[in-house]
């Protein structure tokens, strides 16, 4: 699925990739994955993946930001939300992954109602402002 359209000046997907997206996209994954198969130690292995990206502290507190951020989200959204696999073999974001990419890489932006707006998608109308607070409070260690 596309980024929702918005105006030039506010699309924040119009811009390259933003260099942690991959990272967050990979740990978000392996976050997820953990519900499904707890065996697999997902949870230890973002954290993993976010420590070398960040360092170990900082890599812990973004670590902490996007297991809140995956919690408010299941909160709002009451269906499944569909997540590419952990093994690096689905490497394009799904449309949920892609909408979840969008809500982050506006909020980063500073585009506060086009994330809102794209939120409310992802959360199938639900509200979202507990979601939206988890998401700045993540953003604001991603850089």
């Amino acid at each position: 699925m596309k980024d929702l359209p918005l105006s030039p000046a506010t699309d924040a997907s119009a811009a390259p990739a933003a260099p942690w997206q991959e990272d967050v996209l990979a740990a978000l994954r392996l976050m997820i994955d953990s519900y499904r198969a707890p065996e697999r130690d997902g949870w230890c292995l973002a954290l993993d993946r976010a420590q070398a990206r960040w360092g170990e502290t900082r890599g812990a507190i973004v670590f902490a930001d996007l297991a809140q951020v995956l919690s408010r989200l299941r909160v709002a959204r009451h269906s499944p939300f569909g997540f590419g696999r952990v093994d690096g073999s689905h490497p394009r974001p799904t449309r949920h992954e892609a909408l979840f990419l969008q809500v982050v890489r506006l909020s980063h932006a500073g585009h506060a109602a086009q994330a809102e707006a794209v939120a409310t998608l992802l959360c199938e109308g639900n509200e979202v402002t507990a979601y939206l607070n988890a998401v700045r409070r993540l953003v604001a260690h991603l850089d």
